[in-house]
């Protein structure tokens, strides 16, 4: 998986932690925020994050929400049109 991102991007980072804390792992593509070609490329859009499955998928509506069970460790990374990564 590969996370494209601009410098402190605190959506990024949400996902970041996120996946950290899940311990999945992702590539991190960082690009220049004056030239966001790349990200429109891949996405259709300048806004970051954007998450590229291994099997090509590209995500960039992705959100970071605290489960509703309300427990530590209870998150959720909510993909659009993909099955949550729990």
């Amino acid at each position: 998986m590969k996370l494209y991102e601009i410098p402190f991007s605190t959506n990024v980072e949400r996902v970041t932690l996120t996946l950290a804390f899940k311990g999945l792992g992702a590539e991190h593509v960082l690009c220049d925020p004056a030239d966001r070609s790349p990200i429109v490329a891949l996405s259709g859009q300048e806004l970051v994050p954007v998450l590229e499955l291994d099997d090509g998928t590209v995500i960039a509506d992705s959100l970071v929400r605290s489960g509703p069970e309300k427990k530590p460790g209870a998150f959720t990374i909510k993909l659009s049109g993909v099955s949550e990564i729990r």
